[in-house]
């Protein structure tokens, strides 16, 4: 069954179409961006939204990867809008979202709507998608234990300019144990244990 999006957003003419993965903030004069730590400096909680850009065929499944994705953390659903433009869409955070809590988990939302572009809902191939961006391949097990719950971070590395880390510098090459006291989980939550193993993560 079709998406039904209810909300509309008007996208101003950009210079170039961009290719698929970039992304813009609504300005008079949209600048689209394929550095995801470039554009992740720029965005905020009080940033209202920021457009998404992607092949014609591809918003639906965008959407229904990071839906999947958000039912997984049992977050609230990010708020997507249709646009005047078939090769971009409208991302929004919901009043509650988990991507809202800080820029490592801003971060991490960036690279797996470039995941999404990979997902294919009628394959289920979820595990594939999420792992076809390098940056979330090479970060396995913080990924794998982000998507298990623990998704409570007190930390904040920076770079040499004090500009805080995205996700694949925090945790690239780090090492299961580091990893460990990194992402947490959050003090109002409880471990839910697989029966089955790992693979239900995916269920």
């Amino acid at each position: 069954m079709a998406i039904e999006l209810e909300k509309f957003k008007i996208l101003t003419d950009s210079a170039t179409r961009p290719d698929p993965g970039r992304f813009a903030m609504d300005r008079p004069r949209i600048e689209w961006i394929d550095c995801r730590e470039r554009f992740g400096g720029l965005l905020n909680t009080a940033v209202p939204g920021f457009f998404f850009s992607h092949r014609h065929k591809d918003p639906e499944q965008v959407i229904r990867f990071i839906w999947r994705t958000e039912e997984i953390l049992e977050t609230e659903k990010s708020i997507f809008a249709k646009t005047n433009r078939p090769y971009a869409s409208w991302i929004d955070f919901a009043p509650n979202s988990i991507w809202k809590e800080s820029y490592l988990k801003r971060s991490l939302l960036l690279i797996l709507l470039r995941s999404g572009l990979n997902y294919d809902p009628a394959k289920n191939n979820y595990e594939e998608a999420l792992y076809s961006e390098k940056y979330l391949n090479e970060t396995k097990p913080a990924v794998m234990r982000f998507l298990f719950g623990f998704t409570y971070c007190d930390k904040t590395s920076f770079d040499t300019n004090g500009h805080p880390n995205g996700w694949f510098t925090t945790f690239g090459g780090m090492q299961n144990g580091e990893i460990k006291k990194w992402l947490l989980l959050p003090p109002d939550k409880s471990l839910k244990i697989p029966i089955l193993g790992m693979s239900n993560l995916w269920c």
